[in-house]
């Protein structure tokens, strides 16, 4: 399987399904999925992995500008790797929630640092109930 095959944030995939559910929950907002990285990177065995440092290097500019021409009303960034990332590129400081309580932090753009979708998937089950009272 190629790597540019998959679409990033696909429902196949839990963390898609998981997006999906929270986009459901947020009518009134425009939404756009987007990822670090413009393909789902994978292993050897073909199973979806972080993406290497390079590839979020190489990848990011497209991100920063996607969102520079987009300028959502708010970003939920998944997961410590997204997270520093954008903390990184807009100058904020974000970082991952302790426990599963969000808040929005407001700087250039307003973003809500939640934890990745699969440590949420695996480890809380009212995530959604949760995402939509910080909201």
């Amino acid at each position: 399987m190629q790597k540019d095959s998959l679409i990033p944030l696909d429902e196949k995939f839990v963390s898609g399904r998981l997006i999906g559910s929270v986009i459901e929950l947020m009518p009134e907002y425009c939404h756009h999925k987007a990822n670090l990285v413009n393909f789902a990177p994978l292993d050897k065995l073909g199973k979806i992995r972080y993406p290497l440092k390079s590839e979020i290097d190489d990848s990011f500019s497209f991100l920063h500008d996607l969102i520079e021409v987009v300028r959502p009303q708010i970003i939920i960034a998944l997961g410590g790797v997204v997270i520093k990332s954008l903390s990184k590129a807009f100058d904020m400081k974000l970082e991952l929630p302790k426990g599963f309580e969000y808040q929005v932090v407001a700087g250039k753009f307003s973003i809500m640092p939640v934890q990745h979708p699969s440590y949420i998937s695996i480890y809380k089950k009212n995530t959604l109930m949760i995402i939509e009272m910080a909201l």
